[in-house]
């Protein structure tokens, strides 16, 4: 397994789906379907954490494609104040903005669902236990967070 601490998540892992290969500065990590990968984990964060921190708002923040001031934008809040949660790693941010922004990356994620849909999966999150380390395997044809 290895520890995907480029995420900037502390509890990814990799169970398989990746390479380490020897550079001359060191290993260099290889993960197929990366784009795939951030989506799987992407998905996971929002239907699995019972609430979002600074490092789940910057990780999302980064897998929209959006800047600070975008975020903040659709989330109506200000650009200082997303500054903030990310600067504070740890801290859970307000309830609506957790639920929206959770909102958002499902609308991104599946295009066109129902939005009841989306909103069921979001609401399921908050009775799941906090995580310390969740890997992720490769499958045949993308990325899922492994039992």
């Amino acid at each position: 397994m290895h520890h995907y601490t480029e995420s900037g998540l502390p509890y990814v892992w990799l169970a398989d789906g990746y390479r380490l290969e020897p550079t001359a500065y060191g290993e260099a990590l290889s993960v197929q379907d990366a784009d795939g990968l951030h989506r799987a984990i992407a998905r996971w964060v929002a239907e699995s954490l019972p609430r979002l921190h600074g490092r789940e708002v910057k990780f999302l923040r980064l897998e929209l494609d959006h800047t600070q001031a975008e975020l903040a934008g659709r989330l109506g809040v200000t650009e200082q104040t997303v500054s903030l949660w990310e600067r504070q790693p740890g801290k859970p941010i307000p309830a609506a903005a957790d639920r929206l922004l959770r909102l958002l990356v499902e609308a991104w994620l599946d295009h066109g669902q129902p939005l009841s849909q989306a909103m069921a999966r979001v609401q399921g999150a908050a009775v799941h236990a906090p995580v310390v380390r969740q890997p992720f395997r490769r499958g045949r044809k993308s990325w899922r967070a492994a039992a």
